[in-house]
């Protein structure tokens, strides 16, 4: 999966499970390892809504 968005400042990814977010001149990264919170990023950030099943389908966890 891979999902990316412009933001006021900067930008966010998601690749796989690793999330990247650029705001100005500060940054954050990391590697999601819980699936609900992949859901949740998924749906506030980047407003794509995914069910549990589809989750489990993308084989990440």
């Amino acid at each position: 999966m891979i999902a990316s968005i412009v933001l006021p400042n900067g930008f966010a990814s998601l690749m796989g499970r690793t999330y990247r977010r650029r705001s100005g001149t500060d940054t954050a990264s990391g590697e999601i390892t819980d699936p609900r919170v992949y859901r949740i990023r998924m749906s506030l950030l980047f407003g794509i809504d995914l069910s549990v099943e589809d989750i489990a389908a993308l084989k990440l966890f």
